[in-house]
């Protein structure tokens, strides 16, 4: 249980460490403040995220040192991917084609868009470093990192907690 709440906290902790940064991806940036942020982020968040420590009470298991470090792996690689493909982004949207990713010049395509108005806009999209290799791989972080406190679990006789 203790491996299922630090993990968690850690992600918690490391949010308001770095608000400034959270505060700059598209996902926050767009985001109305409706249903889903008062009600999910009230109510349903609180809730999930203890849902692994109410099992642990009721049901209490020992790691082995695999499972444990196997635990601990998956959840720091995919925090890593997580923050590392986000503050790559954050970067290049302060530098614009003058930042460099993974020690080269970054890739950049301008794109030409029209906005509401009619207005033609340019944007400068990044295409190396995180981004070069796929499309929101901040995602995949955020599935292993969850992955990784779910395997603090070690589920063999109930799966219906997956």
């Amino acid at each position: 249980m203790v491996t299922a709440v630090v993990l968690r906290g850690w992600v918690v902790v490391d949010f308001f460490v770095k608000e400034e940064r959270v505060s700059q991806i598209l996902d926050e940036m767009y985001g109305s403040f409706g249903f889903y942020n008062i009600y999910g982020f009230s109510a349903m968040m609180p809730v999930l995220w203890l849902l692994q420590a109410q099992y642990l009470a009721k049901h209490p298991n020992e790691l082995f040192h695999l499972t444990f470090t196997g635990a601990i792996l998956i959840h720091v690689i995919g925090w890593f991917i997580r923050f590392s493909e986000d503050n790559q982004k954050v970067k290049f949207r302060r530098a614009g084609v003058e930042y460099s990713t993974w020690s080269k010049k970054a890739e950049t395509i301008r794109a030409s868009y029209q906005n509401a108005d009619g207005k033609v806009q340019q944007s400068l999209l990044l295409c190396s470093g995180w981004w070069g290799l796929a499309r929101h791989t901040n995602y995949i972080g955020s599935t292993l990192y969850a992955l990784g406190s779910l395997c603090s679990l070690r589920l063999r006789r109930n799966l219906r907690v997956y």
